[in-house]
């Protein structure tokens, strides 16, 4: 996809700032819609399909970044950065809860904004068209399709990088700093960005077995699928040999001592 057909829709209510990222953005390349409310974004978004929203998260009108980007996960599935005047925790957590990619507190740098816009239009248009297998989970990059015993996990864009890059380093451990260069393209992103979305992946994986996602205390995460394969094949064998015990009870072949 080449620049000058990148569409990025803004979604600001104060007039200033819409108008120096529209600036700026355009200056780049890039084709820039820029709303002061969202209360037509759906027609924009069906009209006119973005690559990439940028959305305020305290508008003055119609619903908050919040609820748009709740919304937006259901309309489409492009990367989202929230921007706000807000430095607070909750209000980070709150926009990664509903699908967020990405936070940036006002003021900003515009080198930030190109580097996040810059990293997060690399991922989603990387498509290497192959699958990944790593236990009972199938990634299917090109149609953007993940698996977990034969059932499609419901992810979100950013949940299914974090699974894709797990995938391609199971059985390594990985820090949150490693995972948010892997996958954000940046190490100066919040690492609550990482906590957050590995929350939400492991959540749908443990929908449809165990956890295959590890804690490695003080050092990072760990995909690690044949933890919980050589416990169920434990458990087989153990439950095969009682088996064989009861039914060589049962025939009279022999006799249980206890004590």
């Amino acid at each position: 996809m080449s620049r000058s057909a990148t569409r990025i829709l803004l979604i600001e209510d104060d007039m200033f700032m819409r108008e120096a990222l529209t600036l700026a953005l355009s200056t780049d390349g890039f084709e820039v819609r820029a709303l002061e409310h969202g209360l037509a974004m759906e027609a924009v978004i069906k009209n006119e399909p973005p690559h990439l929203i940028i959305v305020d998260l305290n508008l003055g009108l119609g619903p908050d970044g919040v609820v748009l980007t709740r919304r937006l996960r259901t309309a489409i599935d492009v990367p989202v950065i929230v921007i706000s005047g807000s430095a607070h925790v909750e209000d980070r957590l709150a926009a990664f809860d509903v699908g967020a990619d990405d936070f940036l507190v006002k003021p900003f740098s515009m080198a930030e904004l190109r580097a996040r816009v810059g990293a997060l239009l690399r991922r989603a248009n990387h498509q290497t068209k192959q699958f990944i297998e790593v236990g009972d989970i199938t990634i299917d990059e090109s149609a953007h399709i993940a698996t977990r015993s034969g059932a499609q996990l419901q992810l979100r864009h950013i949940e299914f990088q974090v699974l894709e890059t797990f995938c391609r380093h199971a059985g390594q451990v990985l820090s949150k700093v490693q995972i948010l260069e892997k996958v954000w393209g940046n190490a100066f992103s919040d690492v609550n960005l990482v906590e957050v979305h590995i929350s939400h992946l492991r959540r749908e994986l443990e929908r449809h077995g165990p956890r295959v996602i590890h804690t490695v205390r003080s050092v990072g995460y760990v995909l690690q699928p044949d933890r919980y394969t050589k416990d169920r094949d434990r458990q087989r064998t153990t439950r095969e040999a009682l088996d064989t015990v009861d039914l060589w009870i049962r025939d009279g072949q022999g006799q249980v001592s206890i004590g």
